[in-house]
């Protein structure tokens, strides 16, 4: 394929469902192969991180407990970046990642990535939740998320 000419986007077709994007839901697409310029606030540089980590926790998972996808049916979710917060959290059907306290930086290093991740895991696992916190499920939702991330 000559990339030149063509369209990319930034979709994993090995692992479906992952897509990462901005704010508007979207993935980002280009003429190239060549996404963001290393910077800790550019969107694109944000999404190769998500895509890299969600891409190591899916073969992690694949690899040791012979798990299908994040959701278990051999699909995944997509991504945004550009939340204009200091957070990142999975929204039952997305994950979505703002900054660090000091807007340097965004907050998709592969410990967060893989944290948001583990709620959808989490979720689409049977007897998992999509609860929050409060109750016993939303604790071990918080802490299968947090150990998934390691």
């Amino acid at each position: 394929m000559d990339l030149s000419t063509a369209a990319t986007s930034m979709t994993d077709p090995a692992r479906p469902g992952h897509q990462c994007g901005g704010q508007g839901g979207s993935a980002y697409t280009g003429s190239d192969s060549a996404w963001g310029n290393g910077s800790g606030t550019n969107l694109e540089t944000g999404c190769v991180d998500v895509l890299y980590a969600v891409q190591k926790e899916w073969d992690m998972l694949k690899a040791w407990l012979g798990r299908n996808g994040t959701n278990g049916n051999g699909r995944g979710f997509p991504s945004r970046v550009g939340l204009n917060d200091v957070n990142a959290y999975w929204n039952g059907s997305y994950t979505n990642f703002g900054h660090n306290q000091s807007n340097t930086k965004l907050a998709t290093s592969v410990d967060v990535v893989g944290h948001e991740n583990g709620h959808a895991i989490f979720q689409t696992t049977p007897g998992g939740s999509s609860g929050g916190s409060g109750n016993e499920k939303g604790g071990m939702n918080e802490s299968a998320a947090t150990s998934s991330a390691r």
